[in-house]
């Protein structure tokens, strides 16, 4: 790449051929791309014409899930990956915008290239939860409260080979609030417990 006179210019990268390396940042809580590579300006420009290297860092949540979730129509393969260890097994839970990793390895900074298992997340309308009557602030209201609360469907695969291990549906859960304050229709208990869906997810990697 050159950069102008002004010191600017535009570089390319091709995100889908560097996934594999891609790893979860546990400091900033999020999976992270590595790129590094050189710049040359033109004669007479912004740093004369000497080569600048640099270094980046690419937020590729959203890139890793939509390419794992593709494994529910057959194998998955990342370019660059790794051949598998034979060692422990690692998996990740793909959302439709996000990714979680399951078990330390990952967490520690394993590269996404050596997941073994992809658990696909999809989230479904759950049960209403009936929490009984509450008082408004002045007394002189009483709604009766029931939230929404929605479950998660997971299917999980085996990436290299697209064959799928195995479905479950969790029920999603939450306690009645203490107080309601606003509209009763925003309310909202929320899904499962993420800890029993990893848990579900790190017996099949036994």
């Amino acid at each position: 790449m050159e950069l102008g006179e002004d010191g600017r210019g535009e570089l390319a990268v091709p995100i889908e051929e560097r996934l594999a390396s891609a790893r979860w940042n546990a400091n900033r809580g999020r999976w992270e791309l590595a790129l590094e590579g050189k710049l040359t300006t033109k004669p007479g420009g912004f740093h004369g014409n000497a080569p600048v290297t640099f270094e980046a860092t690419v937020v590729v949540a959203g890139p890793l899930a939509r390419r794992l979730r593709r494994v529910t129509g057959g194998p998955v393969r990342l370019a660059g990956e790794p051949a598998p260890s034979g060692g422990a097994k690692r998996a990740v839970i793909a959302y439709k915008k996000g990714l979680l990793a399951v078990g330390d390895d990952l967490a520690k900074g394993a590269p996404i290239g050596t997941v073994d298992l992809v658990g696909v997340a999809a989230r479904e309308r759950g049960k209403l939860r009936k929490c009984g009557v509450y008082a408004s602030a002045d007394a002189k209201k009483k709604n009766s409260v029931k939230i929404p609360l929605h479950d998660l469907k997971v299917d999980l695969y085996d990436r290299r080979s697209g064959k799928k291990l195995g479905s479950k549906t969790f029920t999603g859960t939450g306690k009645c609030p203490d107080k309601v304050y606003g509209r009763v229709s925003r309310l909202s208990a929320g899904g499962p417990s993420i800890e029993v869906v990893e848990r579900w997810i790190a017996s099949k990697l036994r």
